[in-house]
């Protein structure tokens, strides 16, 4: 068996994708099993020849629209699928006995593997694993004993529009060897209604650092924003709310990683003239490679996520999931995945429940103020995290999906 690492989001370093391969690669190479990367065909140079991938995907996985203010979204959805279909038609030598995970798929090139699966005689297409990483588009609404789910204009998400236009395809062949999944439960159960389809859940492939060690005692305390920092993720609260905790708090650092995306860049001058005047602001505007990753992780004791909580009601992030595998405490949005998943854990941390600067500084205080019986459960959460989750009870259930019923 092969495993072919299919991901067309990965551009360079930022973000997590990078550090997925790294991981899921490396630990299934151990096993003694040929492994072939193929990513975005504009692929960091440096990181290409880290990884020794091959660009090979002409449509950007987080490509949404052609510029079009009308069509935009559905002339991209139109040409990332044909375009991404057309490049899965020169994997000529993939056969039954071979595994493809495709990473963080999104409406174009779910239609594709569809349309492409459809080539081959029935159970001699090979294994597919396809990862719906990103939100389905959905919000969830909720319901006497349950949730129901409305679907957003387009202009602003077409993603459930696409995604249940691409499900089509599930009408004529057989995808017996097909296996969508997810990371979290409830993003699941969303894709389910929206494709009427099984969706399993794996693991969190977020590797922890070792060794796991327990923040309580720390001063002072150090509140992280860290990630690729774009509007979803609060970007744009970021300078007041750090603003507020350092004029408010005084056994405090303020760690902001300053890498997002163009709309931030206005919001890291301004964080920049701050951390001038102020030396507990601590800003780091480097992309991070594993080594500095695992650094910023390691200097922060409280992890701050001022999201949006309609965009993180269904699914998880990966910025949480690494702080409960190394035992830090969060500040999240209520009502949210995010909870579901900390609560699940019994990880330490607060929640906030409008996502404005006073509410995330307020739930920040409250943190802050019972820091360290919220690490303390964070230090026994990670190690309930570890017996669950992380690269090789990943690559266990990816591999498992490829055996025989």
């Amino acid at each position: 068996m092969r495993l072919y690492y299919v991901d067309p989001g990965m551009l360079n370093n930022e973000g997590h994708h990078a550090s997925w391969c790294r991981g899921i690669v490396g630990e299934v190479r151990a096993r003694g099993i040929e492994v072939k990367i193929m990513t975005y065909a504009g692929i960091d140079a440096g990181l290409r020849a880290e990884l020794g991938a091959i660009p090979f995907f002409r449509a950007f996985g987080y490509g949404w629209t052609d510029g079009d203010p009308v069509s935009g979204w559905l002339n991209w959805f139109e040409s990332a699928a044909t375009v991404t279909g057309a490049d899965l038609a020169r994997l000529t030598r993939i056969g039954a006995d071979d595994l493809l995970f495709f990473m963080a798929g999104g409406p174009p090139q779910l239609q594709a593997v569809l349309r492409w699966l459809k080539r081959f005689a029935p159970g001699l297409s090979p294994h597919v694993a396809f990862d719906l990483f990103m939100e389905p588009g959905l919000d969830a609404v909720s319901e006497p004993g349950d949730i129901a789910y409305t679907v957003r204009d387009p202009r602003e998400d077409a993603r459930a529009i696409l995604f249940r236009f691409a499900a089509r395809e599930f009408a004529d062949g057989d995808f017996a060897r097909l296996h969508l999944v997810t990371a979290e439960r409830a993003t699941s159960k969303a894709y389910r209604l929206l494709l009427d389809q099984p969706v399993g859940v794996l693991p969190v492939a977020h590797p922890a650092t070792a060794p796991l060690v327990n923040r309580a005692g720390r001063r002072p305390i150090t509140a992280s924003l860290l990630g690729h920092q774009r509007p979803e993720k609060g970007s744009h609260l970021i300078p007041a709310v750090a603003r507020q905790l350092l004029s408010e708090c005084d056994d405090i650092r303020v760690l902001v990683h300053g890498v997002g995306s163009a709309e931030f860049s206005q919001h890291q001058a301004v964080l920049r003239a701050m951390a001038a005047t102020d030396t507990r602001l601590i800003l780091e505007e480097r992309v991070a490679d594993e080594a500095l990753w695992r650094q910023l992780l390691a200097s922060t004791d409280l992890m701050l996520c001022p999201y949006d909580a309609r965009r993180y009601a269904l699914r998880n992030s990966g910025i949480v999931s690494e702080a409960i595998a190394n035992g830090i405490p969060l500040v999240v949005p209520a009502g949210t995945a995010l909870v579901r998943v900390m609560k699940e854990f019994g990880a330490g941390g607060v929640t906030f429940t409008r996502p404005i600067p006073q509410a995330i500084v307020g739930a920040t205080k409250r943190a802050l103020a019972n820091f360290d019986a919220l690490a303390g459960a964070s230090w026994t959460a990670a190690q309930r995290w570890r017996e669950v989750h992380g690269i090789s009870r990943f690559v266990d259930a990816l591999l498992a999906l490829a055996k025989p019923a």
